[in-house]
């Protein structure tokens, strides 16, 4: 009986901060990409991301970078990637960054590496030593 308590209570947080999380999506978002946003979210941090990201990133590109997110790092990330990679691969780079340093990775990989090649390498970076292996 505890245990079936403890899950009752445990599922009820987690439905409450996906909730908190979708009421602070855009309206202008649709239903399943601000649904794919909140999934697991343990506050509103993926959606206050979501509304933090620039103007021209597409909503499945910004869903892409926030889904995940703790605070508005990825969104930081993001404007540090170079001008040249996709906007697709700088959202990838960036999802759930805590900080530049994914960027800053990806900006110090040898230019024989193919951009998906060293945004799978310095994904989740956390200093350019990824880059310098």
């Amino acid at each position: 009986m505890r245990v079936l308590f403890l899950l009752f209570f445990v599922l009820n947080v987690y439905a409450s901060q996906f909730d908190e999380c979708y009421k602070a999506t855009p309206n202008s978002l649709s239903k399943e990409l601000s649904a794919e946003l909140c999934a697991g979210a343990t506050s509103t941090a993926p959606a206050d991301c979501y509304n933090a990201t620039p103007g021209n990133l597409s909503p499945e590109n910004s869903v892409l970078l926030c889904k995940g997110a703790q605070t508005n790092a990825p969104v930081n990330c993001y404007g540090a990637t170079p001008d040249s990679l996709s906007a697709v691969l700088s959202a990838e780079l960036c999802n759930a960054a805590v900080s530049n340093a994914p960027a800053d990775c990806y900006k110090a990989t040898p230019d024989s590496l193919s951009a998906e090649l060293s945004v799978y390498l310095c994904w989740g970076a956390m200093s350019i030593a990824p880059a310098t292996c």
